[in-house]
């Protein structure tokens, strides 16, 4: 019997017990394969691969609660990092995946595609990949857990065959997603030459601080860094969908399934900003000024992206025949992801720490809305719904009337992303807060800027690019709420379209699907359950949770943090 109080020690002494996580997602894509060999139960095999996925979500809560901001394992001779900001985002990984399982099956039950064993065993596939995203340490496995998320996630969009929008959607990912690999395996290769052959991200503290940066200096011109990091921020930016590298997220959102769009927007989220971290406080936190340049490039980026996707977002809402859910949403996840980039590229470990809320608040309500839509999509097509398309944001229109539990969850969720509710708000208050006090925290009170522990802070962006940061946040945090409360406006105000209408006077002669329903429902539950719990107890979760992950990414860094900013103020003086 495994003693959990031993857990973090037996992990910190077996490599394969590290990768106990993966192992739960290579059992489940067995059992998926395994039903799907079987049309009378290939629809069944997501439900039977959750309890392996329950386990592994399991394993990274235990594992979290045995370790403390400042310890990370080192597995495979270095190559796999497990910390708490590791585990943070696992777990976050799992939940969504465990939701979108049951979101699949349900999806797979109404639809009448021929083949549906094999979706749930590549949404497995790029989940792996993204596991494994999330604990490289090493170039190699961080190139390689990204070409598996990337490949299957290209599968997972062109999988509806006779869609001709999922085949455009699927190649155009394809062909953007080659130029971002391209990029980032270039730059793999220059930091490969830099290191003079060593593919571990330990290697570039000590050849850009230690004893051989003379060397560095002389055979690697700063150039040649300098070009292999803007390959690295251009392939990241794919990933992350920041603007303006975000061109692909409209068109593949569109093009894709729901669950499809909802795993892009969630777990494929999450590998990548695994990626900017790890790399960000590795490669280039080893040295100031290319932090200082790395962190202000991604602050200009995430600028970009709340404008971008707030107010190209805003337009959807205006379109005359009505704008696409799925193009809402994925300009929202455009614009979700710059207010989380804004606390991270700061510096300080407690606006990291905020960001690392915002974003699993952004991740539980934004995949609650997908599951939402998924079954908003089912009752039009079950009742043949000819006058608009389930992808309108017409078909919102009377969504209370309709559906009265399943608008009010809508809402909610809507209503999160808007940042209306206590968590969100809270936390976009916060992400504020701290742009702002990075560029007049010398003009604040001393007795206020103790308070806020802000006087032995260091930012590693300029004053003016934080102010910019903290204008963009109000402004379009404004626009924000004006087109996601005009979502809410659909469904509980306007009255349902008259085909619709027509639909709701007579009986309905066919019943909701069974089982799977009831998975959609358990899973909308769980979701609904978290949001509600973040909201409640918001100084639990950023103190117990996402304050030691935020400090884990810091301590787990082959070069601290600090020995760059004091870098950076000796430079100052």
């Amino acid at each position: 019997m495994v003693d959990l109080n031993s857990l973090k020690t037996l992990v910190d002494n077996n490599d394969l017990l590290a990768v106990f996580p993966e192992f739960c997602i290579i059992a489940a894509m067995f059992v998926s394969l395994g039903f799907s060999l079987a049309k009378t139960t290939s629809h069944r095999a997501a439900a039977f691969s959750t309890p392996f996925l329950a386990l592994g979500l399991a394993f990274c809560i235990l594992l979290f609660s045995k370790m403390t901001g400042s310890e990370s394992i080192y597995s495979f001779k270095g190559t796999y990092l497990t910390d708490s900001f590791s585990l943070l985002l696992k777990g976050l990984l799992f939940l969504a995946l465990l939701c979108l399982s049951f979101g699949s099956w349900f999806y797979l039950k109404s639809s009448e595609l021929t083949s549906k064993g094999e979706y749930q065993f590549l949404l497995l596939g790029a989940s792996l990949g993204a596991s494994f995203l999330i604990s490289a340490n090493d170039l190699i496995l961080l190139f390689v857990a990204l070409e598996t998320l990337s490949l299957s996630s290209i599968a997972l969009v062109a999988y509806v065959k006779k869609d001709s929008l999922g085949g455009e959607a699927a190649i155009k990912y394809l062909l953007n997603g080659a130029i971002a690999s391209a990029c980032l395996l270039f730059s793999l290769s220059l930091y490969y030459g830099i290191t003079f052959g060593s593919t571990s991200f330990s290697a570039f503290p000590n050849m850009l601080l230690g004893e051989t940066a003379t060397m560095f200096m002389r055979v690697f011109p700063y150039i040649i860094f300098s070009m292999a990091m803007f390959l690295t921020i251009a392939a990241i930016s794919f990933k992350l969908s920041l603007a303006p590298f975000h061109m692909w997220a409209p068109d593949v959102y569109n093009g894709s399934n729901l669950p499809t769009a909802a795993f892009l927007a969630t777990i494929s989220k999450l590998a990548a900003f695994a990626i900017f971290c790890h790399m960000g406080w590795t490669i280039f936190s080893s040295s100031a000024d290319t932090f200082r340049v790395w962190s202000t490039l991604f602050a200009l980026l995430a600028i970009l992206s709340m404008i971008v996707g707030n107010f190209v977002g805003a337009r959807q809402v205006f379109r005359a025949e009505g704008g696409s859910l799925k193009r809402l949403f994925a300009y929202s996840s455009v614009a979700q992801i710059g207010y989380v980039m804004t606390s991270v590229v700061l510096g300080p470990d407690w606006s990291t720490s905020q960001g690392l809320f915002y974003l699993t608040m952004y991740v539980v309500v934004n995949l609650g809305a997908f599951l939402a839509l998924i079954k908003v999509e089912e009752w039009y097509t079950r009742n043949n719904i000819e006058s608009v398309h389930p992808d309108s944001i017409d078909a919102l229109k009377g969504l209370y009337k309709i559906k009265p539990k399943l608008a009010v969850f809508l809402g909610v969720c809507v209503a999160n992303l808007a940042a209306v509710f206590p968590a969100m708000l809270l936390a976009k208050i916060v992400l504020l807060d701290a742009s702002l006090h990075a560029g007049i925290s010398s003009l604040l009170p001393e007795k206020i800027a103790k308070t806020y522990g802000l006087t032995a802070t260091n930012y590693m962006v300029a004053p003016i690019v934080s102010l910019v940061m903290a204008a963009t946040i109000l402004i379009t945090s404004v626009v924000a709420i004006f087109y996601y409360t005009t979502l809410i406006k659909k469904m509980f105000v306007d009255e349902p379209l008259p085909e619709v209408q027509e639909k709701l006077n007579k009986t309905e002669t066919t019943n909701p699907i069974g089982l799977s329903n009831f998975s959609i429902n358990f899973a909308c539950s769980i979701l609904l359950f978290a949001s509600v719990i973040l909201s409640v107890f918001p100084e639990f979760w950023i103190n117990k949770v996402t304050g030691p992950a935020a400090q884990a990414l810091f301590v787990s860094s082959s070069s601290n943090l600090l020995t760059t900013l004091d870098e950076t103020e000796k430079k100052a003086k």
